[in-house]
């Protein structure tokens, strides 16, 4: 199954919104969604995907893996290629309130714990972030997020300094086979929210 590896454009942001909705099962995603309606949850993952897929900036890569049997969009992943690409995105993307009935207390609890993990790991030297990666179910153990990943630690190698992301459990197997360490953990007990076990989300790095 050939793969296509092309920039990914605002006309993308519908069938990339439904790779995240899809991707959307851990336990916390789940707790904070699971009262909002689900149409309204679709159009708020477009109007997110397509804010960022609007915002222009040389530094901010934004690409697809295409399928080229069927046409589909296997997975996606969004790279800054400055440690000042959230600052960058979050200047001109517009505000996109969390949907009616999402669980704004969880939702912040996570937000907050991400700002203090990266506030705790600035790196004082230059660094590469992958800012997000997403592969449809129908196409995951298939290499295709792999493949997004590599594009980045190469441009990294080439460029001679570091690599962080801030990954979500799913991803942790493959970004360990990439050689990515672990350089802190947010966690968050479920249980307080009405479920169970805990969230796990960590701060990974990767040395060029």
């Amino acid at each position: 199954m050939p793969f296509q590896l092309l920039p990914a454009v605002p006309a993308d942001a519908e069938e990339i919104s439904r790779i995240f909705v899809a991707c959307s099962t851990s336990p916390r995603i789940l707790l904070e969604s699971g009262n909002v309606d689900r149409a309204e949850y679709a159009a708020w993952h477009y109007r997110e995907v397509l804010g960022s897929l609007s915002v222009e900036d040389p530094n901010i890569v934004r690409i697809k893996l295409v399928d080229e049997d069927s046409g589909k969009i296997a997975a996606f992943a969004q790279w800054g290629f400055t440690p000042h690409a959230w600052q960058i995105e979050q200047q001109f993307k517009k505000p996109n309130p969390y949907p009616r009935g999402t669980n704004t207390v969880l939702r912040t609890r996570f937000s907050e714990g991400m700002k203090a993990m990266g506030a705790r790991n600035k790196p004082d030297e230059a660094h590469h972030i992958l800012m997000n990666l997403a592969t449809a179910p129908e196409f995951q153990r298939r290499g295709a997020g792999r493949t997004l990943v590599k594009y980045g630690l190469e441009r990294a190698d080439k460029d001679g300094i570091i690599t962080r992301l801030d990954g979500s459990p799913s991803g942790v197997p493959l970004y360990r086979t990439l050689g990515f360490e672990e350089v802190d953990r947010l966690e968050i007990p479920l249980e307080e929210f009405g479920g169970e076990g805990k969230h796990v989300h960590g701060k990974w790095g990767f040395m060029a």
